[in-house]
């Protein structure tokens, strides 16, 4: 497979991916408001899970801009000439690690909020 068919394919199955995650996340953000909805409807103070989930939606939205602007950074690596502009390239390599290497972090942050969201839900159903 030419290397242009390898990052062609690469970059497709990490949009269907990325696609997969939004609609997840985008989903889970939508009944996390309808809860914290019902619950203030029917009197209960979700003040706790009204925070966690503010936390949560702001974690997601640095993860889903973080992973957009890598998107954009390996989208310019792969349509630059790399022979007729190294320095581009490169530039936009380095570029693309540096998105890269925030990711992670984001996904470790969503993933810490995830425990005071969950205690907080557990308290608003008991």
């Amino acid at each position: 497979m030419p290397l242009s068919a390898f990052w062609l394919d690469r970059r497709t199955k990490d949009q269907k991916a990325a696609a997969t995650r939004l609609q997840a996340y985008n989903d889970l953000t939508k009944r996390l408001a309808n809860l914290v909805d019902n619950l203030s409807s029917q009197g209960v103070d979700a003040t706790e899970l009204s925070k966690a989930q503010n936390q949560f939606i702001t974690d997601i939205n640095t993860y889903l801009n973080d992973a957009e602007n890598y998107k954009a950074a390996m989208d310019d690596a792969i349509t630059i000439d790399c022979k007729g502009d190294p320095a581009g390239f490169k530039a936009s390599v380095l570029d693309a690690r540096t998105w890269r290497a925030k990711l992670g972090p984001d996904v470790a942050q969503i993933k810490k909020d995830q425990t005071p969201l969950a205690k907080a839900l557990s308290e608003d159903q008991d």
